[in-house]
């Protein structure tokens, strides 16, 4: 799935833990990061060749914005850090590797949590844009044989034909 290619290509650019925001289950220990997908907007169909079996592929760009949060001691410098290792060579080359572009860095936020409504938690936001291609197969089928029939009109005389075209596959 992509939100699981779009983890592992962010946990490969930090050393820190990083889980789906909005997860039921114990807290991991701090700093780690959360990752939340917010949206992914299709762009229009692209049709590939059909094939010699009658399948045909159809894909689609997305665009998603993926929220990025980090919490704990250093928060703030991590998505720094992040951010510029998202745009390296190697980084660059991990996204091409799993259908991922990463095409928009914002800047880091830092925006402290209220914990139990006594202290704050250092917690740091990034919002990225991801760029991947979702695509699907589906059997059209295959016309083999066209049949049909032809008129031809010359100076008063049709010259009236069929003729049938099929497929060599």
């Amino acid at each position: 799935m992509i939100e699981d290619e779009i983890r592992a290509l962010i946990a490969k650019a930090t050393n820190l833990q990083v889980i789906f925001a909005n997860q039921n289950g114990p807290r991991p220990k701090l700093p780690y990061i959360t990752l939340r997908i917010d949206t992914a907007p299709r762009a229009p169909l692209l049709e590939a060749d059909l094939s010699d079996d009658g399948v045909q592929t159809y894909a689609a760009h997305r665009d998603a914005t993926v929220e990025l949060q980090c919490f704990g001691d250093g928060c703030f410098e991590t998505l720094d850090d992040l951010s510029q290792r998202l745009k390296g060579p190697s980084m660059v080359a991990a996204g091409y590797a799993a259908n991922i572009a990463v095409y928009a860095v914002d800047a880091v936020q830092n925006i402290p949590v209220l914990r139990d409504g006594a202290r704050y938690e250092p917690r740091a936001v990034l919002d990225i844009g991801v760029r991947y291609t979702k695509q699907h197969d589906e059997d059209v089928g295959l016309i083999k044989t066209v049949q049909g029939q032809m008129t031809l009109h010359d100076h008063g005389s049709d010259l009236v034909d069929t003729f049938e075209a099929t497929s060599a596959i």
